[in-house]
């Protein structure tokens, strides 16, 4: 059955159709010689989720939690652990295990992204999401050129080596007025001002400290603080030249997102990968193969090479590129690939069926990338008893008897009337009312 299990995550995680991920597990079981109804209950079991202070338990994958990560914050966004979600969450786990990048498919409103984050919340990671779209550029995720303040630089770099030994000098209570008179004067940009404060205040400090009288008194404590101010005095003479020069603004490499992750170690959701330039596909196919040796190539900054922090994880999230059909349209004015409708499994349960149908015109992934990725198919919640879950876990906070089956019942009744054409947007367009949509 273990077995049987890991064939389900490594094998059919992909495949969307529910009915057919059966046939496959079945055929799969009988191969094994496993008694018959395995695969069924495999379909239907349900991961146990259990947190820890440091590790956490996903379906029997124990994964270690960041060293120094918080507490789980009790009060963080509710997550309703359904079905689909908990085996998702058992799939994600084994994923990062082992160091792969995966993808995550599914309708709009089934939680792909939503998933992610919550691992990396169980894990005290830190998850950052980047949403691609027709216009997305690689200086957006990668980095580029981007016009620095000198000036503006220096003084915020002044400013905190300033308040930083001035706090480890000076009695704080007795000095924040002068304290707080320099940062005054730096968030008003009145640098001659600020300056000559700091300039007073420097000599004064550098005078004291290096005073044979407490030399003998403060030790090493003394010497340690005169080689700090000596180093803010420097600072300071630099700032005092720019302030009087003048700077022009110059240009430099800002990193962007995906390279701060790569150095920290920090994970990256890639929402609509599908909408990802080309470009940007190529240069971090190689971060999506993991393999040894790998890294992104930054030639916009003196042709570095990052390897990429041995914590960090990559995942990317894409719709599925068939939609329904608008009422009255047909096929043949369909411009995608001549795609026809496709039946859903009839045991998909409450909600099933919601939307299958024509491609709606979405970018494919190409498939050079998509076989890196280790590929994860989100289903729809489809049953009562997981819109039950979700519900109450986004009410028993505020509610001590929240009213879920009325609720599920209008779920129920709305997803319906959606599958019949009957309900329509503004704009008279087909209406899709997904978890999403009942959760906000």
């Amino acid at each position: 059955t273990k077995l049987l299990r890991e064939a389900l995550l490594s094998l059919l995680g992909r495949v969307a159709d529910i009915g057919k991920r059966r046939e496959l597990l079945e055929q799969v079981a009988s191969v094994w010689t496993l008694p018959t109804g395995v695969a069924g209950a495999l379909l239907q079991e349900q991961p146990d989720v259990t947190p820890g202070t440091t590790e956490v338990s996903i379906g029997g994958i124990v994964l270690s939690r960041a060293l120094g990560a918080p507490p789980l914050d009790r009060n963080a966004a509710p997550f309703a652990y359904t079905s689909v979600h908990a085996r998702v969450l058992q799939a994600l786990a084994s994923a990062v295990r082992n160091g792969e990048a995966a993808l995550l498919v599914g309708d709009t409103g089934t939680g792909k992204t939503t998933v992610v984050q919550h691992i990396g919340h169980l894990l005290g990671r830190e998850v950052m999401v980047y949403n691609f779209n027709e216009q997305s550029e690689s200086t957006e995720l990668i980095g580029g050129f981007r016009p620095v303040d000198v000036t503006m630089h220096l003084m915020s770099e002044l400013m905190a080596s300033f308040a930083d030994i001035f706090e480890k000098t000076f009695s704080i209570r007795k000095n924040a007025k002068l304290l707080e008179r320099a940062r005054s004067e730096f968030a008003a940009r009145r640098w001659a001002v600020m300056l000559q404060l700091m300039g007073g205040v420097i000599e004064k400090s550098m005078l004291s400290l290096l005073d044979p009288m407490a030399q003998s008194t403060k030790g090493i404590k003394a010497t340690q603080l005169a080689a700090e101010w000596q180093s803010v005095q420097e600072m300071h003479r630099k700032a005092v030249a720019v302030g009087l020069l003048g700077s022009a603004p110059k240009f430099e490499f800002i990193e962007g997102l995906l390279v701060k992750a790569l150095r920290t170690g920090a994970w990256v959701v890639l929402d609509e990968i599908n909408l990802a330039p080309g470009d940007i596909l190529q240069r971090i196919q190689g971060l999506i193969e993991r393999s040894p040796g790998s890294r992104l190539a930054l030639p916009e900054s003196g042709d570095e090479h990052i390897v990429p922090h041995k914590e960090f994880r990559l995942f990317a999230c894409m719709n599925p590129p068939r939609l329904p059909m608008s009422p009255g349209q047909e096929a043949a004015n369909d411009d995608s690939d001549g795609a026809v409708a496709v039946e859903r499994p009839k045991d998909g349960g409450l909600m099933a069926g919601i939307r299958t149908g024509l491609s709606a015109g979405k970018k494919e992934l190409p498939a050079g990338i998509r076989v890196r990725f280790t590929e994860i198919f989100v289903d729809e919640v489809h049953t009562s008893g997981d819109v039950s879950r979700v519900v109450r876990s986004y009410l028993e906070r505020d509610f001590p008897s929240p009213p879920v089956m009325p609720i599920v019942n209008f779920y129920a009744q709305a997803s319906s009337l959606c599958r019949q054409f009957v309900l329509l947007d503004g704009a008279g367009r087909v209406a899709y009312f997904s978890l999403r949509n009942l959760t906000r």
